[in-house]
């Protein structure tokens, strides 16, 4: 553990209590012939009807397993059977070291009571979950493991590559810590700037809605004086013609009086 700056567990578990074997059997496994062995492995493999990466994947597993012999065989299975647990490196793995536990959400071997041993031996572990990985998400599901990793990795700032991490960074196209902190207070200060370019673009609509009001006030102001205009000349029309009414009027009465005279004498 003291080797040990993070961790990443997938489909992992925590003792081998669900796979202890009689140590007599334990022992035999070492003389047990080596297509017996890899019986026993593959029996453990996913069956039926499988999705196209999962069923590449099986068949990868099994191009590797042929290529052990019967010792790397019998030795990985003893190990598998054998009672063993990690439960004094518990403490000092929690407390000190990043961890992720990545998982699928359908069906695998590893029952799943060794999950929620899991879970409950590291609750502070950051949990990432795969829709469909099957037993080997790493194959199977290689781009989303990827994921996952990077998303580790970027969180304890270590970056693949061999280099300093901001060139890398650069690189890659990938935000480290102060150029997040540097993009926030930009990001910050556009919000700001966006707000007062807000407030003045109000202030202009503002002044254009008035400037709108006072010419339809001045429009209005000018039909006005023109009605009023219009109605003055009408009533000085008006009484030029009454006035030329009554001069005619006047001297149409005087020419009959005139006629009147005339016949009288």
């Amino acid at each position: 553990p003291d080797r040990v700056q993070s961790l990443i567990l997938c489909n992992s578990f925590v003792d081998t209590r669900p796979f202890h074997q009689p140590s007599a059997w334990s022992t035999m496994l070492g003389y047990m012939p080596e297509f017996y062995l890899k019986k026993y492995i593959l029996d453990s493999f996913p069956k039926g009807n499988l999705p196209g990466p999962h069923a590449d994947a099986v068949d990868f597993v099994v191009e590797q397993l042929e290529t052990l012999t019967r010792k790397d065989l019998g030795s990985r299975l003893s190990l598998n059977c054998l009672p063993s647990s990690v439960a004094k490196y518990i403490k000092s793995i929690k407390e000190k070291h990043p961890m992720t536990i990545l998982d699928t959400v359908d069906d695998v071997v590893l029952p799943e009571i060794m999950r929620e041993r899991l879970y409950k031996a590291f609750p502070n572990a950051k949990q990432a979950y795969i829709k469909s990985g099957g037993d080997f998400p790493f194959l199977s599901s290689h781009m989303e493991v990827s994921m996952h990793i990077q998303v580790h990795l970027r969180g304890i700032e270590v970056f693949p590559g061999g280099v300093d991490a901001k060139e890398y960074a650069k690189k890659s196209g990938i935000e480290i810590k102060e150029e997040k902190a540097q993009k926030k207070k930009e990001a910050v200060k556009k919000v700001v700037k966006k707000a007062v370019k807000k407030v003045l673009t109000e202030k202009e609509k503002e002044a254009l809605r008035r400037k709108k009001e006072e010419e339809l006030r001045r429009k209005e102001e000018e039909e006005r004086k023109a009605k009023e205009e219009k109605l003055k000349r009408d009533a000085e029309k008006r009484k030029r013609r009454e006035a030329g009414n009554r001069i005619l009027a006047g001297l149409v009465d005087k020419s009959d009086e005139d006629a009147d005279n005339l016949f009288k004498d």
